[in-house]
Protein backbone atom coordinates (compact mmCIF):
# COMPACT_ATOMS: atom_id res chain seq x y z
CA UNK A 1 0.00 0.00 0.00
CA UNK A 2 1.39 3.56 -1.16
CA UNK A 3 1.39 6.11 1.88
CA UNK A 4 1.32 8.67 -0.82
CA UNK A 5 -1.71 7.22 -2.19
CA UNK A 6 -3.74 6.78 0.97
CA UNK A 7 -2.74 10.31 2.56
CA UNK A 8 -4.28 11.54 -1.03
CA UNK A 9 -7.46 9.66 -1.29
CA UNK A 10 -7.90 10.27 2.97
CA UNK A 11 -8.20 14.17 2.51
CA UNK A 12 -10.05 14.24 -0.57
CA UNK A 13 -13.30 11.80 0.54
CA UNK A 14 -13.01 13.71 4.15
CA UNK A 15 -13.52 17.55 2.82
CA UNK A 16 -14.90 19.41 -0.25
CA UNK A 17 -12.72 20.41 -3.19
CA UNK A 18 -12.07 23.66 -4.64
CA UNK A 19 -13.71 25.50 -2.21
CA UNK A 20 -16.40 23.67 -1.97
CA UNK A 21 -17.65 23.35 -5.38
CA UNK A 22 -17.20 19.48 -5.74
CA UNK A 23 -18.20 17.09 -3.04
CA UNK A 24 -18.99 13.24 -2.92
CA UNK A 25 -15.37 12.30 -3.84
CA UNK A 26 -14.57 9.01 -4.22
CA UNK A 27 -11.85 7.00 -5.76
CA UNK A 28 -13.15 4.56 -8.43
CA UNK A 29 -9.55 2.97 -9.46
CA UNK A 30 -7.76 2.18 -6.74
CA UNK A 31 -8.56 0.38 -2.92
CA UNK A 32 -5.85 0.90 -0.11
CA UNK A 33 -7.28 -2.47 1.79
CA UNK A 34 -7.29 -4.11 -1.83
CA UNK A 35 -3.99 -2.58 -4.00
CA UNK A 36 -4.07 -5.72 -6.61
CA UNK A 37 -7.42 -4.55 -8.04
CA UNK A 38 -5.90 -1.28 -8.77
CA UNK A 39 -6.81 0.13 -12.74
CA UNK A 40 -4.78 2.48 -14.82
CA UNK A 41 -1.03 3.35 -13.93
CA UNK A 42 -0.80 7.20 -14.39
CA UNK A 43 -3.55 8.04 -12.42
CA UNK A 44 -5.61 7.67 -9.56
CA UNK A 45 -9.58 9.06 -10.85
CA UNK A 46 -12.17 9.91 -8.73
CA UNK A 47 -15.84 10.44 -9.22
CA UNK A 48 -17.20 13.50 -8.00
CA UNK A 49 -20.57 15.91 -7.94
CA UNK A 50 -20.01 19.20 -9.07
CA UNK A 51 -22.45 21.62 -7.02
CA UNK A 52 -22.18 24.46 -9.27
CA UNK A 53 -24.15 22.68 -12.56
CA UNK A 54 -24.67 19.34 -10.57
CA UNK A 55 -23.65 16.93 -12.68
CA UNK A 56 -21.05 13.94 -12.17
CA UNK A 57 -17.54 14.70 -12.79
CA UNK A 58 -14.04 12.70 -13.20
CA UNK A 59 -10.97 14.28 -11.28
CA UNK A 60 -7.88 12.60 -12.16
CA UNK A 61 -4.92 13.02 -10.04
CA UNK A 62 -1.30 12.03 -10.90
CA UNK A 63 -0.58 9.01 -9.28
CA UNK A 64 1.88 10.00 -6.04
CA UNK A 65 3.53 6.84 -6.69
CA UNK A 66 6.93 6.64 -4.96
CA UNK A 67 8.80 4.60 -7.82
CA UNK A 68 10.48 7.17 -10.01
CA UNK A 69 11.79 5.18 -12.37
CA UNK A 70 9.58 6.79 -15.07
CA UNK A 71 8.24 9.68 -12.93
CA UNK A 72 9.36 12.13 -15.59
CA UNK A 73 7.34 10.08 -18.40
CA UNK A 74 4.43 9.60 -16.28
CA UNK A 75 4.60 13.63 -14.92
CA UNK A 76 5.04 14.79 -19.06
CA UNK A 77 2.21 12.39 -20.31
CA UNK A 78 -0.23 13.50 -17.50
CA UNK A 79 0.30 17.05 -18.09
CA UNK A 80 -0.23 16.24 -22.07
CA UNK A 81 -3.68 14.88 -21.06
CA UNK A 82 -5.58 18.17 -20.61
CA UNK A 83 -3.83 20.11 -23.06
CA UNK A 84 -4.89 17.39 -25.66
CA UNK A 85 -8.13 18.11 -24.48
CA UNK A 86 -8.59 21.41 -25.08
CA UNK A 87 -8.17 21.00 -28.52
CA UNK A 88 -11.41 18.24 -28.42
CA UNK A 89 -13.50 20.94 -26.53
CA UNK A 90 -17.03 21.51 -28.20
CA UNK A 91 -16.47 18.57 -30.13
CA UNK A 92 -19.01 15.45 -30.79
CA UNK A 93 -17.78 12.32 -29.95
CA UNK A 94 -15.26 13.29 -27.55
CA UNK A 95 -14.49 13.40 -23.80
CA UNK A 96 -14.67 16.92 -22.46
CA UNK A 97 -12.26 18.94 -19.94
CA UNK A 98 -14.45 20.26 -17.15
CA UNK A 99 -11.11 22.38 -15.39
CA UNK A 100 -7.72 23.05 -16.55
CA UNK A 101 -4.63 21.52 -14.75
CA UNK A 102 -4.32 22.41 -11.27
CA UNK A 103 -2.26 21.66 -7.96
CA UNK A 104 -3.82 20.53 -4.78
CA UNK A 105 -1.71 20.85 -1.75
CA UNK A 106 -1.58 18.87 1.76
CA UNK A 107 0.57 19.99 4.40
CA UNK A 108 2.39 16.66 6.67
CA UNK A 109 3.51 17.77 9.90
CA UNK A 110 7.46 17.17 10.25
CA UNK A 111 9.72 16.96 13.24
CA UNK A 112 11.28 20.15 14.64
CA UNK A 113 7.99 21.96 13.92
CA UNK A 114 8.69 21.55 10.05
CA UNK A 115 6.18 21.31 7.57
CA UNK A 116 6.56 19.60 4.24
CA UNK A 117 4.11 20.44 1.59
CA UNK A 118 3.20 17.75 -0.68
CA UNK A 119 1.68 18.72 -4.54
CA UNK A 120 -0.87 16.61 -6.25
CA UNK A 121 -1.74 17.55 -9.89
CA UNK A 122 -5.15 16.67 -10.89
CA UNK A 123 -7.55 17.92 -13.58
CA UNK A 124 -10.92 17.27 -14.07
CA UNK A 125 -13.60 16.07 -16.92
CA UNK A 126 -17.27 15.26 -17.25
CA UNK A 127 -18.13 11.56 -15.90
CA UNK A 128 -19.51 8.72 -18.48
CA UNK A 129 -21.08 6.52 -16.54
CA UNK A 130 -21.74 3.68 -19.68
CA UNK A 131 -19.98 0.78 -19.43
CA UNK A 132 -19.36 -1.18 -22.50
CA UNK A 133 -17.56 -3.97 -20.95
CA UNK A 134 -20.22 -6.57 -20.73
CA UNK A 135 -20.39 -6.90 -24.39
CA UNK A 136 -16.99 -8.31 -24.34
CA UNK A 137 -17.39 -10.30 -20.90
CA UNK A 138 -20.50 -11.71 -21.67
CA UNK A 139 -20.41 -12.17 -26.13
CA UNK A 140 -23.04 -15.04 -26.08
CA UNK A 141 -25.57 -12.65 -24.26
CA UNK A 142 -25.85 -10.03 -27.07
CA UNK A 143 -26.99 -10.88 -30.58
CA UNK A 144 -24.36 -10.00 -33.72
CA UNK A 145 -26.89 -7.23 -35.07
CA UNK A 146 -26.28 -5.21 -31.08
CA UNK A 147 -22.33 -6.12 -31.65
CA UNK A 148 -21.75 -4.88 -35.31
CA UNK A 149 -24.04 -1.82 -34.02
CA UNK A 150 -21.51 -1.28 -30.93
CA UNK A 151 -19.03 -1.81 -33.30
CA UNK A 152 -19.72 0.95 -35.48
CA UNK A 153 -20.14 3.45 -32.55
CA UNK A 154 -16.83 2.62 -31.52
CA UNK A 155 -15.11 3.38 -35.01
CA UNK A 156 -17.20 6.88 -34.80
CA UNK A 157 -15.49 7.53 -31.46
CA UNK A 158 -12.25 6.78 -32.89
CA UNK A 159 -12.70 8.69 -36.40
CA UNK A 160 -13.78 11.96 -34.12
CA UNK A 161 -10.25 11.65 -32.56
CA UNK A 162 -8.70 10.89 -35.59
CA UNK A 163 -10.29 14.14 -37.51
CA UNK A 164 -8.35 16.16 -35.05
CA UNK A 165 -4.96 14.75 -35.22
CA UNK A 166 -5.51 12.89 -32.45
CA UNK A 167 -4.31 9.19 -31.75
CA UNK A 168 -5.19 7.32 -28.07
CA UNK A 169 -3.07 4.87 -28.77
CA UNK A 170 -4.01 2.56 -25.69
CA UNK A 171 -7.82 1.60 -26.82
CA UNK A 172 -9.79 -1.16 -24.95
CA UNK A 173 -13.15 -1.74 -23.73
CA UNK A 174 -12.60 -0.41 -20.31
CA UNK A 175 -11.44 3.05 -21.90
CA UNK A 176 -14.68 3.47 -23.98
CA UNK A 177 -17.78 4.59 -22.32
CA UNK A 178 -21.37 5.41 -23.70
CA UNK A 179 -24.48 7.47 -23.58
CA UNK A 180 -27.87 7.91 -25.12
CA UNK A 181 -28.12 10.94 -26.50
CA UNK A 182 -31.74 11.47 -27.98
CA UNK A 183 -31.98 7.15 -28.51
CA UNK A 184 -28.85 7.19 -30.15
CA UNK A 185 -25.76 5.91 -28.02
CA UNK A 186 -22.62 7.87 -28.26
CA UNK A 187 -19.71 6.05 -27.39
CA UNK A 188 -16.49 8.18 -26.05
CA UNK A 189 -13.03 7.29 -25.62
CA UNK A 190 -11.99 7.97 -22.17
CA UNK A 191 -8.34 7.97 -20.31
CA UNK A 192 -5.95 9.67 -22.65
CA UNK A 193 -3.03 9.56 -20.62
CA UNK A 194 -1.02 7.62 -23.39
CA UNK A 195 -2.41 9.73 -26.13
CA UNK A 196 -0.88 12.30 -28.82
CA UNK A 197 -1.38 14.44 -31.46
CA UNK A 198 0.48 14.55 -35.09
CA UNK A 199 1.99 17.80 -33.55
CA UNK A 200 2.83 16.65 -30.35
CA UNK A 201 6.62 16.17 -29.18
CA UNK A 202 7.79 13.13 -27.98
CA UNK A 203 8.16 13.31 -24.28
CA UNK A 204 11.46 10.42 -24.40
CA UNK A 205 14.15 9.50 -26.97
CA UNK A 206 13.32 5.94 -27.82
CA UNK A 207 10.03 3.73 -26.59
CA UNK A 208 11.65 0.51 -26.45
CA UNK A 209 7.77 -0.98 -25.78
CA UNK A 210 4.04 -0.14 -26.50
CA UNK A 211 2.77 2.37 -24.41
CA UNK A 212 -0.64 0.82 -24.11
CA UNK A 213 -1.90 -2.60 -22.97
CA UNK A 214 0.20 -5.51 -24.95
CA UNK A 215 -3.42 -7.22 -25.61
CA UNK A 216 -4.33 -4.52 -27.40
CA UNK A 217 -1.09 -3.12 -28.93
CA UNK A 218 -0.05 -3.53 -32.60
CA UNK A 219 3.21 -5.50 -33.57
CA UNK A 220 4.95 -2.24 -34.42
CA UNK A 221 4.31 -0.58 -31.52
CA UNK A 222 5.32 -3.33 -29.25
CA UNK A 223 9.02 -3.50 -31.37
CA UNK A 224 9.40 0.20 -30.66
CA UNK A 225 8.14 2.47 -33.32
CA UNK A 226 5.43 3.57 -30.46
CA UNK A 227 6.75 7.13 -30.36
CA UNK A 228 6.18 7.97 -34.44
CA UNK A 229 3.16 10.00 -35.06
CA UNK A 230 2.23 8.93 -38.57
CA UNK A 231 1.90 5.37 -37.15
CA UNK A 232 -0.45 6.15 -34.46
CA UNK A 233 -3.41 5.84 -36.71
CA UNK A 234 -2.68 2.52 -37.42
CA UNK A 235 -1.87 1.14 -34.33
CA UNK A 236 -5.78 2.38 -33.48
CA UNK A 237 -6.63 0.42 -36.09
CA UNK A 238 -5.32 -2.36 -34.82
CA UNK A 239 -6.43 -1.98 -31.36
CA UNK A 240 -10.39 -1.90 -32.99
CA UNK A 241 -9.28 -5.34 -35.22
CA UNK A 242 -8.62 -6.76 -31.54
CA UNK A 243 -12.30 -5.69 -30.45
CA UNK A 244 -14.05 -7.10 -33.15
CA UNK A 245 -12.27 -10.35 -32.39
CA UNK A 246 -13.20 -10.43 -29.23
CA UNK A 247 -16.83 -10.02 -29.51
CA UNK A 248 -17.77 -12.89 -31.33
CA UNK A 249 -14.34 -15.14 -29.59
CA UNK A 250 -14.11 -16.71 -26.62
CA UNK A 251 -10.41 -15.96 -27.02
CA UNK A 252 -8.57 -12.63 -27.29
CA UNK A 253 -6.97 -11.35 -30.66
CA UNK A 254 -3.71 -11.60 -28.78
CA UNK A 255 -4.08 -14.73 -27.31
CA UNK A 256 -4.97 -16.71 -30.18
CA UNK A 257 -2.33 -14.62 -31.77
CA UNK A 258 0.51 -16.18 -29.91
CA UNK A 259 -0.42 -19.29 -28.89
CA UNK A 260 -1.38 -20.41 -32.81
CA UNK A 261 1.12 -18.65 -34.78
CA UNK A 262 4.87 -18.20 -34.52
CA UNK A 263 3.93 -13.97 -34.25
CA UNK A 264 6.65 -13.79 -31.41
CA UNK A 265 9.21 -15.64 -32.48
CA UNK A 266 9.14 -13.15 -35.83
CA UNK A 267 8.58 -10.21 -33.61
CA UNK A 268 12.05 -11.25 -32.03
CA UNK A 269 13.49 -12.09 -35.60
CA UNK A 270 12.83 -8.56 -36.52
CA UNK A 271 13.79 -6.75 -33.62
CA UNK A 272 17.00 -8.66 -33.27
CA UNK A 273 17.85 -7.69 -36.86
CA UNK A 274 16.86 -4.05 -36.23
CA UNK A 275 19.07 -4.17 -33.47
CA UNK A 276 22.01 -4.04 -35.92
CA UNK A 277 20.59 -0.52 -37.32
CA UNK A 278 22.96 2.61 -36.64
CA UNK A 279 19.78 5.04 -37.12
CA UNK A 280 16.08 5.35 -36.49
CA UNK A 281 15.58 5.49 -40.27
CA UNK A 282 17.70 2.49 -41.01
CA UNK A 283 15.59 0.13 -38.35
CA UNK A 284 12.19 1.46 -39.64
CA UNK A 285 13.27 0.47 -43.62
CA UNK A 286 14.23 -3.04 -41.55
CA UNK A 287 10.59 -3.17 -39.88
CA UNK A 288 9.20 -2.71 -43.50
CA UNK A 289 11.45 -5.22 -45.39
CA UNK A 290 11.15 -7.97 -42.59
CA UNK A 291 7.13 -7.33 -42.17
CA UNK A 292 6.42 -7.61 -45.75
CA UNK A 293 8.70 -10.97 -45.69
CA UNK A 294 6.99 -12.32 -43.05
CA UNK A 295 3.29 -11.57 -43.65
CA UNK A 296 2.71 -14.82 -45.32
CA UNK A 297 4.40 -16.85 -42.65
CA UNK A 298 1.56 -17.07 -40.70
CA UNK A 299 -1.99 -16.61 -40.89
CA UNK A 300 -3.95 -14.17 -38.52
CA UNK A 301 -6.41 -15.75 -36.61
CA UNK A 302 -9.79 -15.86 -38.23
CA UNK A 303 -13.71 -15.99 -37.31
CA UNK A 304 -13.89 -19.61 -38.84
CA UNK A 305 -12.79 -21.68 -35.62
CA UNK A 306 -14.90 -23.25 -33.02
CA UNK A 307 -14.76 -20.68 -30.51
CA UNK A 308 -17.10 -18.40 -32.51
CA UNK A 309 -19.93 -17.37 -32.55
CA UNK A 310 -20.57 -15.05 -35.54
CA UNK A 311 -23.32 -16.13 -38.03
CA UNK A 312 -21.64 -18.27 -40.73
CA UNK A 313 -23.66 -15.69 -43.64
CA UNK A 314 -20.98 -12.86 -41.88
CA UNK A 315 -17.46 -14.58 -41.33
CA UNK A 316 -16.40 -13.69 -44.14
CA UNK A 317 -17.09 -10.09 -44.42
CA UNK A 318 -15.96 -10.09 -40.82
CA UNK A 319 -12.68 -11.97 -41.64
CA UNK A 320 -11.88 -8.85 -44.37
CA UNK A 321 -12.36 -6.39 -41.93
CA UNK A 322 -10.35 -7.99 -39.00
CA UNK A 323 -7.38 -8.06 -42.01
CA UNK A 324 -7.77 -4.29 -42.68
CA UNK A 325 -7.45 -3.91 -39.18
CA UNK A 326 -5.05 -6.14 -38.37
CA UNK A 327 -2.14 -7.13 -41.32
CA UNK A 328 0.83 -7.14 -39.80
CA UNK A 329 2.50 -4.54 -42.45
CA UNK A 330 1.01 -1.45 -40.99
CA UNK A 331 1.13 -0.25 -44.46
CA UNK A 332 -1.63 -3.07 -45.82
CA UNK A 333 -4.02 -1.87 -43.17
CA UNK A 334 -7.15 0.62 -43.90
CA UNK A 335 -6.62 3.96 -44.44
CA UNK A 336 -8.92 4.89 -42.61
CA UNK A 337 -12.36 3.77 -41.00
CA UNK A 338 -14.94 4.22 -43.87
CA UNK A 339 -14.44 1.11 -45.57
CA UNK A 340 -14.52 -0.90 -42.43
CA UNK A 341 -17.30 0.73 -41.68
CA UNK A 342 -18.92 -0.60 -45.11
CA UNK A 343 -18.49 -3.82 -44.49
CA UNK A 344 -19.99 -3.34 -41.43
CA UNK A 345 -23.24 -1.73 -42.19
CA UNK A 346 -23.31 -4.92 -45.10
CA UNK A 347 -22.71 -7.30 -42.15
CA UNK A 348 -25.82 -5.73 -40.66
CA UNK A 349 -27.73 -5.62 -43.85
CA UNK A 350 -27.29 -9.40 -44.02
CA UNK A 351 -28.48 -10.26 -40.67
CA UNK A 352 -31.30 -7.58 -40.77
CA UNK A 353 -32.38 -9.58 -43.93
CA UNK A 354 -32.33 -12.81 -42.11
CA UNK A 355 -33.96 -11.46 -39.42
CA UNK A 356 -37.01 -10.18 -42.03
CA UNK A 357 -36.93 -13.49 -43.49
CA UNK A 358 -36.56 -15.62 -40.57
CA UNK A 359 -39.56 -13.49 -38.87
CA UNK A 360 -41.98 -13.49 -42.81
CA UNK A 361 -41.53 -17.68 -42.45
CA UNK A 362 -42.42 -17.59 -38.76
CA UNK A 363 -45.94 -15.24 -39.78
CA UNK A 364 -46.56 -17.75 -42.32
CA UNK A 365 -46.29 -20.63 -40.51
CA UNK A 366 -48.66 -18.95 -36.96
CA UNK A 367 -51.06 -18.01 -39.99
CA UNK A 368 -50.94 -21.93 -41.34
CA UNK A 369 -50.85 -23.34 -37.69
CA UNK A 370 -53.87 -20.99 -36.99
CA UNK A 371 -56.10 -21.89 -40.27
CA UNK A 372 -55.15 -25.60 -39.50
CA UNK A 373 -56.45 -25.02 -35.76
CA UNK A 374 -59.45 -24.02 -36.73
CA UNK A 375 -60.54 -26.41 -39.21
CA UNK A 376 -59.15 -28.92 -36.72
CA UNK A 377 -61.68 -27.44 -34.22
CA UNK A 378 -64.75 -26.97 -37.20
CA UNK A 379 -64.24 -30.89 -37.68
CA UNK A 380 -64.32 -31.55 -34.11
CA UNK A 381 -67.73 -29.87 -33.71
CA UNK A 382 -69.07 -31.48 -36.70
CA UNK A 383 -68.27 -34.94 -35.48
CA UNK A 384 -69.57 -33.28 -31.82
CA UNK A 385 -73.27 -32.89 -33.53
CA UNK A 386 -73.40 -35.89 -35.64
CA UNK A 387 -72.79 -38.12 -32.63
CA UNK A 388 -75.75 -36.45 -31.30
CA UNK A 389 -77.72 -36.82 -34.05
CA UNK A 390 -77.45 -40.26 -34.10
CA UNK A 391 -78.03 -40.89 -30.06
Amino acid sequence: MSDHRSLLIDNLQSLPLLEGRYSNIVCINYDPLKPENRIGFFSLVFKATDNLSGKTVAIKFFDPNPDTSMLTYRSDAFNREPEILKTLLGRNRCLQLIADLKSYKINIALEKKTTLEMQYKYFITEWIDGSIDNYFDKYDDFDSITKLKLFNDICLSVEALHRYEVFHRDLKPNNLRSYIDSLKRIVIAIDMGTAAKLSSPHLQEDYMRQVGWIHYSAPEATCGFAGIRSIAPYTDYYALGCMLYELFNYNHFYIDLINKTPYQQICTTICLEMSKAKSHKERLTIWHKETERYRHSFSIPTFSNPGCCAPKGIIDMLDRSLLLLTDFNYLRRAKNLEEVRKINNICLKILNNEKAIQQHVAQRKAIWDNKIREVTEKDTVIETMNRRIVK
